[in-house]
């Protein structure tokens, strides 16, 4: 319980849209967003869940192969986050949403992501940022608290 207070305390739900206002087609478009490391900003492709107090539920599981347009992949090495999206092929005007992933913050702060657009036939990688605006306050649980949850 107390694993899963901390983790939902620091995380929001985020998901990243990505229109064609071209043209032509963007095939193959994948999207990459970069935090370094020693920024205090993290992904992940989901938090914990509330735990019950009596009994085990079986997580979702997907197929490793299959690639959806809007599926989120998050990797990380000591020296940044990447969180890749995969688009799939793009006519003027269609819209991907991303699924659903979540960012966490632990200091209070503007935090500005890199990122990388890319398509088969766009002759270089389009870049741009995002920032990420946290506020992080603190607080205590006592294991009374948790407990009582």
């Amino acid at each position: 319980m107390a694993e899963y207070e901390f983790v939902t305390s620091l995380h929001r739900p985020a998901r990243v849209t990505v229109r064609n206002i071209g043209e032509v087609a963007a095939t193959n478009v994948r999207v990459e967003i970069t935090a370094s490391r020693r920024d205090p900003v993290s992904a992940v492709l989901d938090v914990p869940r509330k735990p019950e107090k009596f009994g085990w539920k079986m997580p979702a599981i997907r197929p490793i192969s299959r690639r959806d347009p809007g599926e989120v992949d998050i990797d990380q090495n000591s020296e940044r986050t990447r969180i890749e999206i995969v688009c799939g092929d793009l006519q003027p005007g269609r819209q991907v949403w991303s699924n659903r992933f979540f960012v966490g913050v632990a200091v209070t702060g503007d935090y500005v992501l890199e990122g990388l657009l890319f398509a088969d036939n766009l002759p270089t990688p389009h870049s741009f940022t995002l920032t990420v605006s946290a506020t992080v306050t603190r607080s205590s649980l006592t294991v009374e608290d948790i407990c009582s949850q």
